[in-house]
């Protein structure tokens, strides 16, 4: 049987390379992969238990050598996400393993990311700036692959219970704005800037209700009356259903379309606007704002004018709208699309992953061809 150990020091509910985590553990158990999380704990665990997913937990993530050692003789493939993974391997060398390792965003130092091409058998970026700050920082080319995060369509999709709706006592007519983001560290003002953007939208029209999703928000954001701070939420396909925008960027973005909905993307590094079938290639390039190689500035009018004007769309026109946007993101970014990357990537031959290759100054873009690729089944 083929095994894989998917290593994380820290599984924290409802991070983007957890749920990234999360889909690609749960896809390959479907086909027939026998599959182990590596990790010192967390407050996901219990969640990936429920999931019916095999933890091994080390007490201290960076001094656990001969546990790690024990594992690596029980699967064929180490399967790294963070740079603390990295660093732990490192210190194991020479590895027998298949080792492969995913960036995840620009976090990952510079340091690390050429760790990582010296110990791994692949690197994988999960967007088109992080493939070319992965090889600026020194990932070999002949390494590194370009495979984008996919969205569980099975799970992300239009039809489904609202029940956020109804917990909140939210009126039928009531329009309601969904922010979801992390409130930690670099994305706390962000955060913090999109909430006050949204209590102010709130404030001027009496139907608009808005509810913040997000580790950490209640920390951060005070809630009122129709502004509710629901915090971090296991289950945000009901989250993105149960809203008529959603504001967000990366994994949000593409699990909000894909659930339906229209987003308006803005991300720590800038501003996209409303996702639409023309912009979004470019919204994707950037990871929906969040790894633009430069900074781009915008205005809290900007945010509120393309706020507002999604709002007074007519609903058959949104329908249509966010039906094209969903088709097109499905065609080249659902979890299968990029389950099948990753399972030949650990099925190859090291002396095979030539097959793979990209140049840094080439990187295919997976959205330039998706006319070229048959339709995936609609949920």
């Amino acid at each position: 049987m083929r095994s894989v150990l998917i290593m994380v020091k820290n599984l924290w509910s409802g991070g983007g390379t957890e749920t990234y985590i999360l889909t690609l553990a749960q896809s390959l158990q479907k086909r027939g992969y026998r599959v182990g999380i590596y990790t010192s704990g967390g407050t996901w665990l219990t969640f990936f238990r429920q999931k019916g997913i095999r933890l091994h937990i080390a007490s201290s993530y960076m001094d656990s050598q001969e546990l790690l050692k024990k594992l690596m003789s029980l699967y064929q493939v180490l399967h790294a996400n963070d740079q603390y993974s990295i660093s732990l391997l490192e210190t194991l060398r020479p590895l027998s393993n298949k080792v492969i390792v995913t960036i995840h965003g620009k976090y990952f130092k510079p340091d690390a990311v050429r760790k990582a091409s010296g110990i791994a058998d692949a690197v994988i970026a999960v967007s088109l700036p992080i493939y070319h700050y992965a090889v600026r920082c020194g990932a070999k080319p002949a390494k590194t692959r370009l495979i984008p995060n996919g969205i569980a369509i099975e799970t992300f999709r239009p039809k489904g219970t609202k029940s956020f709706r109804k917990k909140y006592n939210f009126p039928p007519r009531a329009s309601v704005i969904g922010y979801a983001g992390r409130f930690t560290s670099q994305k706390l003002p962000l955060g913090r800037r999109i909430s006050r953007l949204l209590r102010s939208f709130k404030a001027r029209k009496s139907n608009i209700r808005v509810m913040i999703a997000g580790r950490h928000a209640k920390k951060y954001v005070q809630a009122t009356g129709r502004y509710v701070v629901a915090g971090l939420v296991s289950n945000m396909s009901d989250f993105y259903r149960s809203c008529d925008v959603v504001v967000g960027t990366g994994r949000v973005a593409l699990e909000a379309i894909a659930c339906g909905k229209p987003v308006l993307a803005v991300g720590n590094r800038g501003y996209i606007g409303p996702v639409t079938v023309k912009n979004f290639r470019y919204a994707w390039r950037s990871n929906f704002g969040d790894h633009q190689a430069k900074r781009v500035k915008w205005t809290d009018r900007q945010f509120i004018n393309d706020l507002n004007n999604i709002l007074l769309l007519k609903k058959n026109v949104v329908k249509i709208r966010t039906f094209q946007v969903r088709k097109r993101m499905i065609r080249k970014l659902s979890s299968r699309i990029m389950i099948e990357k990753i399972a030949r990537l650990y099925q190859k031959n090291t002396a095979t992953i030539s097959e793979v290759n990209v140049g840094a100054d080439q990187a295919p873009d997976p959205i330039a061809y998706a006319d070229q690729t048959p339709d995936l089944p609609q949920n």
